[in-house]
């Protein structure tokens, strides 16, 4: 992928445009339901808020894709190995995106070459990552204020949206740069070790 282009490939922005389409006719239809009464359906009602929410948190950090980093993003102590991930269950969103099309999301969080490839792919995590931080945070926020007006079925289903679309998505994408930043201290990293696109 060349500097400044934000696809690896045509058939890259075709994916993620489809499942992007599809998601957010979903969230239109989930506030066209729920938007008179929220408290009926309280679940469609968060989805289709925490959507949009994280389609401006998405926008509102943009440039940060656009400016590569070589600098190691930073792990905590009990973050490094990333076996509290594994606690914590991340395999079984890994296997989601790996086998449904919602891992169309972003094709870019993706090592494909050593050479060329890393600075952009920490680049792309540091970019999900503030995305999905601001995107959580509001969301999160949204389900406090609710719990604490009275609609506690609204407020809990922002809570749980904020854990599934932005807090596992977030541990998943540390628990592999914690492998990713010891093997590439170690000065190990080699093409080899980099799966291609179509065995994923």
């Amino acid at each position: 992928m060349s500097e400044g282009t934000l696809w690896y490939s045509d058939a890259d922005y075709r994916r993620w445009l489809s499942i992007f389409v599809v998601l957010t006719a979903i969230a239109l239809a989930s506030l066209a339901l729920s938007i008179s009464d929220a408290d009926v359906h309280p679940v469609a009602f968060a989805y289709g808020v925490s959507w949009f929410i994280t389609l401006v948190a998405s926008a509102s950090t943009q440039q940060i894709r656009t400016r590569p980093d070589s600098r190691d993003i930073r792990l905590a102590r009990f973050e490094r190995g990333g076996r509290i991930y594994v606690w914590l269950g991340v395999g079984i969103l890994k296997w989601i995106l790996v086998h449904s099309p919602i891992g169309w999301l972003n094709a870019n969080i993706r090592l494909r070459s050593v050479r060329s490839g890393l600075d952009q792919l920490l680049a792309e995590v540091r970019y999900a990552q503030a995305a999905h931080f601001l995107g959580g945070s509001i969301t999160l926020l949204v389900g406090i204020e609710r719990c604490v007006a009275g609609h506690r079925g609204v407020g809990f289903s922002f809570v749980v949206f904020a854990v599934l679309i932005h807090a596992y998505p977030v541990m998943l994408m540390r628990f592999h740069l914690a492998r990713l930043t010891e093997i590439r201290r170690r000065g190990r990293l080699t093409n080899s070790m980099i799966r291609p696109p179509e065995s994923e």
